[in-house]
């Protein structure tokens, strides 16, 4: 993987190595030391690095803090909805979740008068005799929107709901795509990412048509956005650290991981009754 662009170019922030030591006392919180800067050709290996601001270009300290869970990671959109099918007892938020995965019938209207001859928005042409068919699937599923935690939400919850929002895949590819196996980089001329194994010798192309899904092009940027946030864990280093603006990623955290959801879940008293039971028990010890 090549060291990423950093919001604000190359005179504002820069990319080092770190290296992350866990707190012997609240688990989940790791103290983060800075280690070698990477150069931007860079191809950066597995391990730990921070996006730091270079001097004089920090921004005002605004983040919330939490005493726990400093270091998170997101579970792929289809990891979570399979959790919420299968779950014994449904929450509000699964329930919502699910709901919002239902195609209207009108947005499908909208969809199949605008993409009437029925072809993979990636493979193109679809044999009617292939074991995979083509059909109408959500580009960023609007019961996801409550999940993304990467950065600013440029999108409300409602406007996923649009027919722009929907396009025309083979089923058998529209899977990697909801399990955020790859991805379309709307901003590198509409380049397909891989990342992860199973979407490779798939016969993906290294590029979808710009101008035929220019009008997707919010909704392709947020599942990048959310794909990356899969691929790399991360969290927000003014938690461990006195100097504000620094953020760090790791590009060999595990995708199926839990993040933080933005609502309250049945299970977050437990955590945090559990985490501060295991502190008071190694202070005491």
């Amino acid at each position: 993987m090549i060291a990423p662009p950093i919001a604000g170019g190359a005179e504002v922030m820069e990319v080092r190595r770190v290296s992350l030591e866990q707190n012997e006392v609240i688990r989940s919180k790791y103290h983060i030391h800075s280690e070698e800067t990477m150069i931007s050709s860079a191809v950066l290996i597995p391990g730990n690095y921070g996006c730091y601001y270079l001097p004089g270009k920090e921004l005002q300290d605004v983040c919330s803090r939490s005493l726990l869970h400093s270091f998170r990671t997101t579970m792929s959109m289809d990891a979570r909805k399979k959790r919420y099918e299968n779950a014994e007892r449904q929450t509000a938020a699964a329930t919502g979740c699910l709901k919002r995965y239902i195609i209207p019938d009108e947005l499908l209207a909208e969809a199949s008068s605008r993409d009437a001859d029925g072809n993979c928005v990636f493979m193109g042409y679809t044999d009617k005799n292939s074991q995979y068919t083509a059909k109408f699937d959500w580009i960023f599923p609007p019961g996801m929107a409550r999940f993304r935690t990467h950065g600013p939400q440029l999108l409300t919850t409602e406007e996923f709901s649009s027919s722009q929002n929907l396009m025309m895949a083979r089923t058998d590819i529209y899977r990697l795509w909801h399990s955020n196996a790859f991805s379309v980089d709307v901003d590198d001329d509409y380049r397909i990412c891989v990342f992860d194994k199973s979407a490779i010798n798939q016969g993906l192309p290294s590029r979808i048509d710009p101008v035929l899904n220019s009008a997707a092009e919010r909704f392709l940027r947020e599942h990048f956005r959310f794909t990356l946030s899969v691929s790399w864990g991360g969290g927000d280093a003014n938690e461990e650290h006195a100097v504000p603006g620094q953020a760090v990623v790791s590009n060999d955290a595990p995708s199926n991981g839990e993040e933080e959801e933005s609502n309250t879940t049945d299970n977050e008293q437990e955590d945090f009754v559990s985490e501060v039971t295991a502190r008071l028990e190694a202070l005491q010890g």
